[in-house]
């Protein structure tokens, strides 16, 4: 059993989702990748699959929302890398996406 405290770096993403996250196989190099990915790439994905902008702070996030099926998804994305939460700001928005597109984090990481 792994225990959640060894991704304290995490904490801030919340430890129900860490524990999702490592029940659907998602390592912790997983989470250190999906941490690093591009905001520019993340954006470019979400743009190509139907979300839309719905607010923008340039230099600090924009937040993109999707509606299917009567389902409201909304994720932000990071772009300040300054900002003491941007790993665990963009962990979230990635395994959003992950979830809402059901897509392989291959794709998400840009691989």
């Amino acid at each position: 059993m792994v225990k959640l405290n060894q991704y304290s770096k995490y904490n801030n993403v919340g430890k129900g989702v860490i524990a999702d996250m490592l029940q659907r196989g998602i390592t912790h190099d997983k989470m250190v990748k999906m941490s690093q990915v591009s905001p520019a790439h993340l954006v470019q994905l979400l743009s190509n699959r139907g979300w839309k902008m719905s607010h923008s702070s340039k230099s600090e996030c924009q937040v993109w929302q999707k509606i299917e099926l009567r389902k409201f998804h909304q994720v932000t994305v990071p772009f300040d890398k300054t900002q003491e939460d941007y790993d665990e700001a963009m962990t979230n928005a990635v395994y959003s996406v992950y979830l809402h597109e059901g897509i392989g984090l291959n794709i998400l990481l840009g691989k």
